[in-house]
This record gives C-alpha cells, sequence and structure tokens, in this order.
C-alpha cells in the first residue's frame, strides 16, 4: 500500500522530479513586494522627487574605483521621470510606490537622518569648490526627522577602506566599535 501512494505521488511529479504545490490563498490586499530598483533619479530629467528613502548601497566608483559611491534606495510617493537601470539613456515613467535608486551627493547630505520620512528633493545650484566641476547642491525637506539611513549592502573592493558618513559600512566607526574587522578580512558582510 505504501508503494502505490509513492507511485501516485511520483505520477504528479514535474519533469525536474519536484512535485507540484498548492499555491495558498493570500490574505486580500497583500501583494508581492519587490526591493528591485525600476529606475534611478536624474536631477537634470526630473525637476524634483518625492520619495521615502529606505537605505543605501555602497559600491567602488566606476569612474575612480578607490573611491566609494552610494545609492539611496527608497519608495516614489508622486510618479517621475526616471533613467532606466543599465546605464542606457533610456527614461521610463515611475509610479507612485516603485522602488527607485538616488546616486548620493555631497550636496544632499541632509538625507542621511532622513529614513522612513516623505522627502521631497530638488536641485537647487551649484558652489564652487575649486575642484574642476562645481558640487550640486539640493534642497532636502521634509516633515520632520527620520531614522539614521544604514548601509544594507557594502559591495566595495578597491575602497573599502574609506569611511563613510553611512551607519553601518564598513570604516564607519560607530560598527567598528562594536564589531571590530578582522585583520586582512575581505569578506562583504551580509
Amino acid at each position: 500500500m505504501a508503494k502505490a501512494k509513492r507511485t501516485a505521488r511520483n505520477s504528479e511529479e514535474n519533469s525536474e522530479g519536484v512535485s507540484p504545490r498548492a499555491v495558498p490563498q493570500a490574505p486580500a490586499g497583500y501583494q508581492k513586494q519587490s526591493t528591485d530598483i525600476v529606475g534611478f533619479w536624474d536631477s537634470d530629467k526630473a525637476e524634483a522627487l518625492h520619495f521615502v528613502p529606505l537605505e543605501v548601497k555602497l559600491f567602488d566608483s566606476k569612474i575612480e574605483p578607490h573611491k566609494p559611491s552610494a545609492i539611496v534606495v527608497g519608495k516614489l510617493v508622486d510618479p517621475i521621470p526616471l533613467l532606466a537601470p543599465g546605464g542606457e539613456d533610456e527614461i521610463i515613467e515611475g509610479k507612485t510606490g516603485d522602488i527607485i535608486g538616488v546616486w548620493y551627493k555631497p550636496g544632499m547630505s541632509a538625507i542621511k537622518t532622513l529614513g522612513g520620512q516623505k522627502v521631497f528633493m530638488y536641485l537647487s545650484g551649484e558652489l564652487d569648490t575649486g575642484k574642476p566641476n562645481p558640487m550640486k547642491t539640493y534642497e532636502v525637506l521634509s516633515k520632520a526627522k527620520g531614522a539614521e539611513l544604514h548601509v544594507t549592502q557594502d559591495a566595495r573592493k578597491k575602497s573599502a577602506h574609506v569611511e563613510t558618513t553611512f551607519a553601518g559600512a564598513r570604516g564607519d566607526a560607530r560598527t567598528n566599535a562594536k564589531n571590530p574587522p578582522e585583520q586582512g578580512a575581505d569578506d562583504i558582510p551580509f
């Protein structure tokens, strides 16, 4: 009898030998929640950004790999045009609730303490810093202070030794005081 049950179960398996599972019914209103970035805000293409910053991801800069680059990841409040992922000049329409990326620049430092808050941000001008290109400045507005933005991914290799001002990054004095890095550790923390 046990053999008959096994045979019946095996006949229901798919081509990979895995039995199909019944899909449970989700409660009303539940939907998939993606953390994939659908596009990037470009202050030259969209006048203003209204979003909720959620987290920060760190990478080596593509232009100067020994310097870090940061993406602030957030959720759109108001629809705007976005640059499509992939580095091309394709423009897509971001919708309310979409997860987007904002390449962090020093002129938007106020955003670091606005995690979880609705933020209205726009390019406000430029500041001469004596470098070849002026620093872009941004107005960063919200109704209240939020949480400090934390690094959820630190994928730096060549710039891993460079200190950042984001909490939770390698090189963040607060993080290293609690969890000193191992000598010669090259692993990416997850």
